[in-house]
């Protein structure tokens, strides 16, 4: 073979081991990036970038494709100490969170209830801009009451007296106590052994005194929750409720048919006209009177009713414009606690409310010596018809009950705490307060409720009771 085809022989072979070489590198290249796209698309299939949608064929699409989809050993990361780290081929990649929209409004609505928490007013803070509010209220002790009207008095003795064990049982159940005494030495405090004290003859309690067996039912609520430490309103519904229908929903009567009933008050609210924006509080239970149970009531009561309400603030007769309370009468309110709550807390909520309550009372005896209710000279209203002298109202805290009562001083209110009653700790504590509230239910029947329908009355020009 000539010189001159070995010299073209080896050029050509070179030529075509370059193209080959370069044609393998290019297919390894394309395989490895379409590899290197596929696992980025299964790895990001939840979300796909916006650049999948608008692929197109041709070549610079490819590599603004290949751009966005680069491999995972080339992404490089911030360590915790600030540095790059290089992501390891087989480490988990981690998917962007995305946050949706109830996510966002959720977060939104945690941070107000923050802001709202954080912002709230302590209950010292509150009681003391009442104390400066001209129309507010004051929180003193009882035993620091010095000029306390006979009334007064009188009711704090005989509560006392249930308080010591004194007349907390009609006699017409002493057979059964005296049976449960025997069986149950929660119950020993009513053997025939230890007297008689317990008993009482007062006819408004005859058939009204609760059985022994639902009296060990609410102690066992009572102590259930007091044990597994259940909220406010698991107190309400299992122990409260049930002393509150022993007191003013006695066996043998109709339901609702009743002068006096109670019910559960949670979502009720004071109205602007009556309370302090800045204090805002809810409260448990209100008893109530419900005047169409009234066997006396008159066509002319209802004609001044009507006058007064349409005279009053959204022409509502009532501080509250709580549906289950209209046309009713609020005469005692209850204000409730968990075992360890702040009883200040209590106590500044029922103060509130009382507060509003006395509010209301004032409007009712200006309102009859002026057909504007909002004009009458309220000093001159008050020598014919006069504001009660005192208010009671009940706080619990847990198993233990306490009376408070609120006064009038001109137009600010006055709280003065706090007498013990009873606890639903034992049996002879709830029969205590079930005791202590048939006589409170006998307040508001024969002293609260004429009061009332006395202002009422005589601003209808009718002769007052």
């Amino acid at each position: 073979m000539r010189s001159g085809d070995i010299e073209w022989w080896l050029e050509t072979t070179e030529k075509h081991n370059s193209q080959a070489t370069s044609l393998k590198h290019e297919t390894t290249v394309d395989r490895a990036t379409d590899d290197r796209a596929a696992k980025r698309r299964r790895l990001h299939h939840l979300t796909p970038p916006s650049s999948y949608r608008e692929i197109a064929e041709d070549d610079n699409t490819k590599q603004h494709q290949v751009h966005h989809l680069m491999p995972l050993q080339n992404v490089v990361m911030e360590t915790p100490g600030g540095g790059p780290k290089r992501r390891m081929d087989d480490e988990t990649p981690r998917v962007k969170r995305v946050q949706s929209s109830s996510s966002r409004s959720y977060s939104f609505s945690e941070q107000s209830s923050r802001c709202t928490r954080s912002g709230r007013t302590s209950p010292l803070k509150q009681m003391l801009k009442l104390r400066h509010d001209p129309n507010g209220l004051d929180m003193r002790e009882l035993e620091s009451f010095a000029d306390m009207p006979e009334e007064l008095v009188v009711l704090l003795d005989d509560i006392q007296a249930f308080v010591d064990g004194k007349g907390i049982v009609s006699t017409s159940a002493q057979v059964a106590l005296v049976a449960a005494a025997q069986s149950d030495q929660s119950f020993r405090w009513a053997s025939p052994s230890r007297g008689s004290e317990f008993l009482t003859d007062d006819p408004t309690v005859a058939g009204c005194t609760p059985l022994p067996e639902f009296v060990l039912d609410a102690k066992a609520a009572a102590v259930e929750c007091s044990y597994r430490n259940y909220p406010e309103a698991t107190w309400n519904l299992e122990v409260h409720q049930l002393i509150l229908s022993m007191a003013f929903r006695p066996p043998g009567q109709r339901r609702f048919r009743q002068l006096v009933n109670f019910m559960g008050s949670t979502t009720a609210a004071v109205m602007p006209e009556y309370g302090n924006p800045l204090a805002s509080k809810r409260v448990d239970f209100c008893i109530y009177i419900e005047p169409e149970n009234d066997a006396t009531l008159s066509s002319e009561y209802r004609a001044a009713a009507e006058r007064m309400r349409n005279a009053l603030p959204q022409e509502v007769l009532n501080f509250t414009d709580f549906v289950p309370l209209d046309d009713r009468v609020v005469a005692l309110i209850i204000e409730t606690k968990k075992p360890g709550e702040n009883m200040e807390t209590g106590q500044l909520q029922l103060g509130v409310w009382e507060m509003a309550r006395w509010n209301f009372l004032r409007r009712l005896v200006a309102g009859h010596s002026d057909g504007d209710v909002f004009a009458a000279d309220s000093d001159s209203a008050m020598q014919s018809v006069r504001l009660p002298t005192f208010l009671p109202g009940i706080v619990i805290q847990g198993q233990d009950w306490y009376m408070v009562v609120t006064t009038a001083e001109g137009d600010r209110t006055v709280l003065w705490r706090k007498k013990f009653i009873g606890s639903t700790a034992n049996s002879r504590g709830i029969y205590q307060i079930v005791r202590t509230l048939q006589y409170l239910e006998r307040w508001a029947r024969d002293v609260y409720w004429p009061c009332v329908r006395s202002m009422l009355e005589a601003g209808a020009g009718l002769p007052v009771l």
